[in-house]
């Protein structure tokens, strides 16, 4: 649907300036207002690119007072062969890694990931464990500086997660 609704309205979003995002805004509302995905997405592109512009942060411009003790971003590092996950790591030095897990031997691979580097680790099970798995994994997690666990258990156990704690 959204890309049958870009084809229809290309020639007259391409005229639109970018002179104020707000603007921007306005006259984008009537052509994709009934698509709020591409709306969206117009808009935030808007806002990066105005900012880009005239080389301010987006949230300079939005006038937001952004705190400096913002959670730092983490790298992802796709499920692959550990020496793949390794390179990828090696590759890409950063303050913390999000690695992607939810295999038999997940503990093994977070034990040769923390080999080569001392950034913590938030990972990610993708609803691979039972809450017991979980359970019993914890401390070893905690020893391997794995500061968040995300998706450990199937969506429908989603109300077990209470019973998990550090």
């Amino acid at each position: 649907m959204w890309k049958s609704k870009l084809e229809l309205v290309k020639s007259r979003l391409s005229s639109i300036p970018l002179t104020d995002p707000k603007i921007y805004y306005q006259k984008l509302q009537p052509l994709l207002g009934d698509v709020p995905f591409l709306l969206s997405a117009f808009d935030c592109a808007a806002y990066d690119l105005f900012g880009k512009i005239h080389q301010r942060p987006v949230h300079e411009i939005i006038g937001a007072n952004i705190s400096t003790n913002l959670a730092i971003t983490s790298y992802t590092i796709g499920l692959d062969s550990v020496q793949a996950m390794q390179e990828k790591i090696l590759d890409k030095p950063w303050p913390v890694y999000k690695i992607k897990l939810g295999v038999e031997n997940d503990l093994d691979i977070l034990k040769q990931l923390r080999t080569i580097t001392k950034a913590p680790f938030r990972i990610d099970v993708n609803e691979g464990w039972t809450l017991d798995t979980t359970k019993y994994n914890l401390p070893i997690l905690k020893a391997l500086d794995v500061e968040l666990i995300e998706q450990p258990v199937k969506r429908a156990a989603d109300d077990q997660l209470g019973l998990i704690s550090a």
